[in-house]
């Protein structure tokens, strides 16, 4: 690893080195929310959203604790999900789920996955804005939780994130495991997005 990476925080490198993966995702996200104009649309993102996010929340699951994220139990997005598709009086039973899915067997990896869960967390806001100002699509605040994030708490719960993913003490190697895990996890959801929503 560069010296000069190796001087940076865990969040900054993954940030870095994560870079490309990460605009490759919002270059493709974009359209799928600009291009929502009724509400059947809306609802096929939301299952595409928890068809990548329950499977990875799962994956990651074995390896949080509160010794690892005090307060991972307040970071499944998934069940958010399910009320924002209970509030659209639609069910969110059988909604397939990925099965291409960034590899999770440590605790670096698991870290590196959930940077990813808990970045998209930052956008939401300007997404709820964009989504409500949409008449066409009918959408409330209530069926919105899920890009809501934690609403006014949102950036404090990124900056505890940051702390605690910085606080560890890692090997090179852990960190590469990090930085990979992070790397698959966008990559993966391109690639599910692609065949969920822009393909059907």
């Amino acid at each position: 690893m560069p010296l000069t990476l190796s001087a940076l925080s865990a969040a900054a490198m993954l940030k870095q080195l994560t870079a490309e993966k990460h605009q490759q995702l919002e270059a493709l996200m974009l359209p799928c929310l600009t291009s929502i104009t009724q509400k059947h649309q809306y609802v096929q993102l939301l299952h595409s959203f928890y068809g990548y996010f329950k499977p990875v929340e799962d994956a990651v699951a074995p390896f949080m604790s509160e010794a690892v994220l005090p307060d991972w139990h307040l970071r499944r997005k998934a069940q958010t999900i399910l009320l924002d598709l209970a509030a659209l009086q639609q069910k969110g039973e059988s909604i397939r789920l990925a099965n291409e899915l960034p590899q999770i067997q440590t605790v670096p990896q698991a870290l590196g996955a959930l940077y990813v869960l808990e970045g998209s967390t930052l956008g939401g806001r300007g997404i709820t804005k964009m989504l409500l100002k949409n008449e066409a699509a009918g959408l409330q605040p209530e069926h919105l939780q899920f890009f809501g994030g934690y609403g006014s708490h949102t950036g404090g719960m990124w900056t505890t994130f940051v702390n605690v993913l910085n606080s560890f003490q890692l090997t090179e190697a852990e960190l590469a495991q990090m930085v990979e895990a992070a790397n698959q996890t966008f990559y993966f959801f391109k690639t599910w997005l692609q065949e969920t929503i822009v393909h059907d």
